[in-house]
C-alpha cells in the first residue's frame, strides 16, 4: 500500500471515531457546560502528547509558536462553537453541519493559497448543500441557534485545514501539533471563570457555571 493509501484508510479510521464523539459529548453536557467540556478534552490530550513533544518543544522559535497557538485558537473556537451548538441540536444536524468544511476549505485554499478547487470538491459542495438544505428545511426541523454555531464552526474549521496544511509544511509537525492541542486547554482553563457569560442558555433553571461547579466539587 502507498503512503497515499495508508494516509486515506488512517482518515478514514479518524472519521469513523470522530463521528462517535458526537453522542459522547451530547450526553456529556448534560452535567458539564461546553467550556468546561472543551477544557476537559484537549488537557488530557495534551498531557497524553507531552512525552512525545518534549524534543519538538525544546527547539521552538518563535515563528512556529505562533502559527502554533495561532492554528490552537482556531481549534479552541471550532470546537467550543461545536460545542455550544451541539448543545441546542440533534447530533445528526451537528455532525452534518460540521463537515460543511468540505465547502469552505476550497474556498480558503482560493483566497489564501491562490489554488483553484478541483471537481471533486466542486461535487462534494454541492452534496453537501443538498443535505444541509433536507436538513434544516422547515420539514426537516428548521434552523436553529445550535445549526447556526455548527455553522460558525465549520467556516472556523475550513480556514483551519488549509492554514495546517500551509503551516505543517515549514515547521516541525510534532511541535505544532501540540502546540494546537495545549493551546485551545490554557485558552479553556483561562476563560471559565467567565463562562457564565460566554453561554447564557439555561437548563431546568440552572446556569452553565452551575454545572461546572457540580462536576468540580465531585
Amino acid at each position: 500500500m502507498t503512503a497515499k493509501g495508508r494516509a486515506e484508510w488512517f482518515l478514514f479510521a479518524t472519521t469513523f471515531i470522530w463521528g462517535g464523539t458526537f453522542v459522547i459529548i451530547k450526553q456529556g453536557l448534560v452535567d458539564l457546560s461546553p467550556l468546561l467540556m472543551v477544557s476537559i478534552r484537549f488537557t488530557l490530550a495534551t498531557l497524553v502528547l507531552l512525552p512525545f513533544c518534549m524534543k519538538a518543544l525544546l527547539r521552538a522559535d518563535r515563528k512556529s509558536i505562533f502559527w502554533g497557538c495561532f492554528l490552537g485558537f482556531l481549534i479552541f473556537a471550532g470546537f467550543l462553537l461545536q460545542t455550544l451548538g451541539l448543545k441546542e441540536t440533534t447530533t445528526s444536524k451537528s455532525a452534518f453541519i460540521t463537515t460543511m468544511m468540505v465547502i469552505f476549505t476550497p474556498l480558503f485554499q482560493m483566497l489564501i493559497l491562490k489554488r483553484r478547487p478541483r471537481w471533486g470538491n466542486l461535487v462534494g459542495v454541492i452534496v453537501v448543500s443538498v443535505g444541509l438544505w433536507f436538513l434544516t428545511n422547515p420539514s426537516g426541523g428548521g434552523l436553529n441557534r445550535g445549526d447556526l454555531l455548527t455553522l460558525l464552526c465549520a467556516i472556523v474549521f475550513g480556514l483551519f485545514i488549509v492554514l495546517l496544511d500551509w503551516t505543517t509544511r515549514r515547521y516541525d509537525f510534532l511541535l505544532m501539533t501540540f502546540l494546537q492541542i495545549s493551546f485551545p486547554a490554557v485558552c479553556g482553563w483561562i476563560l471559565l471563570p467567565f463562562s457564565n457569560r460566554l453561554y447564557s442558555g439555561r437548563r431546568r433553571g440552572h446556569s452553565s457555571r452551575s454545572a461546572t461547579r457540580r462536576f468540580l466539587r465531585r
